[in-house]
Parts: structure tokens; sequence; C-alpha cells
């Protein structure tokens, strides 16, 4: 059996890709900051912050295989913040670690906010790498590093550039869920003009991908995306149909970041050529989902709880 250990397990992101690999050939281990119990995990109570501690698991685990999810992503903080530089640093360490203990292959999340704005798909062999944000620098300088790691040890590595994820129990501060609370409330869903052009993709289908990446050959960057092009006004007014509540949406009431791109989508032809990935969730039938789950009397209330 195949030894793994997963940062970011108990995550938005991390929960389903711990649910994909609990059907496959791993001995899985997990790292959290509390003390957690689990049948079908191995969990590890540990601060990546502290290095020390970190070195001294992976040299005890030795796992062929790593998924690093771990980072600051606090809605609308996580662009500037310094946290940044404290998790580039740790990660440095974990993957630095990892490969130094004989690890096999580092599966990573990168980010879409690496690219450079422009009105053509991301493709990861011709987009340039220019980030404009604290998140985007620091996510692009730890690529780098570990794609030197994985150059001078000779091992495999997967960079994941992520695009915008939702899907249940997604932080509720963020465009869908906060949208589907409010008009719920009967109060206005503000916006801001909702014309930027993104890629929406459901978080089961992203934990999908990732896995799939992860027990293949590839090794290098690569897009998690639809490739689908959608206006986030496009997905509030689905939102907003669905619920009838039109007439409570509100566009043009924020000013959208000054560094915010107008088009960011994925091309996501490795994805799905190389990989072999297909998304399972319409844009339509996720957004229904969700506003089933954020409708559920459970969490109908808790936007400004």
């Amino acid at each position: 059996m195949k030894k793994i250990l997963i940062t970011g397990a108990n995550g938005y992101l991390g929960k389903f890709c711990v649910n994909f690999l609990k059907g496959l050939d791993f001995e899985i281990h997990a790292i959290s900051t509390k003390e957690k119990a689990d049948s079908e995990l191995i969990w590890h109570k540990l601060n990546l912050h502290d290095h020390e501690q970190t070195n001294a698991l992976i040299s005890q685990l030795k796992p062929e295989y790593l998924i690093h999810l771990a980072w600051y992503t606090k809605p609308g903080l996580f662009w500037s913040s310094s946290e940044n530089f404290i998790w580039k640093k740790s990660s440095d360490n974990l993957i630095h670690s990892f490969y130094s203990n004989r690890g096999l292959k580092a599966v990573s999340i990168g980010s879409c906010a690496e690219y450079e704005s422009s009105e053509n798909l991301c493709n990861e062999k011709e987009t340039s790498l220019k980030p404009n944000t604290i998140y985007g620098i620091c996510k692009n300088e730890l690529h780098n590093k570990i794609r030197r790691y994985s150059e001078n040890y000779k091992k495999s590595y997967a960079w994941i550039r992520i695009f915008n994820l939702y899907g249940l129990d997604e932080p509720k501060e963020k465009l869908i869920p906060s949208t589907i609370l409010s008009l719920n409330n009967n109060e206005f869903a503000l916006c801001s003009h909702g014309n930027q052009i993104r890629d929406f993709l459901h978080v089961r289908d992203a934990a999908n991908a990732i896995i799939k990446i992860l027990n293949s050959s590839y090794s290098g960057p690569i897009n998690v995306g639809s490739g689908e092009a959608v206006s986030v006004k496009t997905v509030v007014n689905i939102v907003a149909e669905i619920l009838k509540k039109k007439n409570l949406v509100k566009f043009g009431h924020y000013s959208s970041r000054i560094d915010e791109p107008n088009f960011i989508v994925a091309d996501t032809y490795l994805l799905e050529n190389i990989i072999g990935w297909q998304k399972n969730y319409s844009l339509e039938a996720g957004l229904k989902e969700s506003i089933d789950y954020w409708s559920n009397k459970d969490h109908r209330n808790t936007l400004n709880n």
C-alpha cells in the first residue's frame, strides 16, 4: 500500500480530495493543528510553521506521495496578507524535506493568480507568469522552488493552478454562498459590476482532477478549471432566477479591486487530453446544489454570524 501525506485535509478542498483517496490503494496520513480521530486516516498533530517538527515527521513517515493544500485563504484578505510569505517559507521546507526523504511525487496547489492578465485562455506553456498580488507572487515563487527540487532529485511533481472553485461548504463570505444567503433572507445581494469573466469549477470536480493527476505520470504545472468563460453577473443572475429574487440583486454597489483581471479562464487541454479528466457538474447543476445546501435551515441564517 502506498503511503501519502496530505496537508489541509480538513479544509474546503481537502475534504473532497480525501474522499477520493479513500477508495484507492493509499495509507493516508493527514496533518492538523488539532487532535483528530478517524478510522480511515492517520492524523498527526502538527504546525507546519514549526519546521523542525515538520522535518521530524517527514523523516519518520517517509511518505512516497504528498498533496500539499494548506495555505492562508481568508476571503478578501489573502490577496495581500503577509501570511503568504510565512506559508511560502513553510511550504518550501515541507517540499524539500519530502524529496530529501525519498518522496516520489509532490502535488501542490498553485493559483490562476500567477498568470498575466490577458484576453486569452491561460495556457501552461504559453501564457506569461506575471502575478500582481502578494498571493500570486508567493505561489509562483514556490512553484519555481518545487520545480528545481524535482529536477535536482529527479522526481516527479505537479503544480496545480486552481481557478474559481465553488460548491458545498465553501466559506460563506464568497460570491455564491453570500448571494444565496442574502436573497434567502430577503436582503439585497450587493455586487460589483459583475462583468469579470471567470472560470467556475465545482470543488468535487477539482478534487477528482487532483487525484487523477496524482495517479498519472504527468509532471509539471497544470490548470484545473472548467475551461468555460462565464461572467460573475451571469452566475449571480442564475442564482437569483432560481430563487426568483432578481429584484434584490444590486450590481455596481462595490468597486472591483484595482489589480483584478477582467478575464481569467483555463486552457484545459492538458487536463482533459493528457490526464483524461472530465467534469461532472454543469454550472447550473452545481449552483442548484449550492442553493439547496445554503437554503437548508441550518445554514440560511449564518451570513452575519
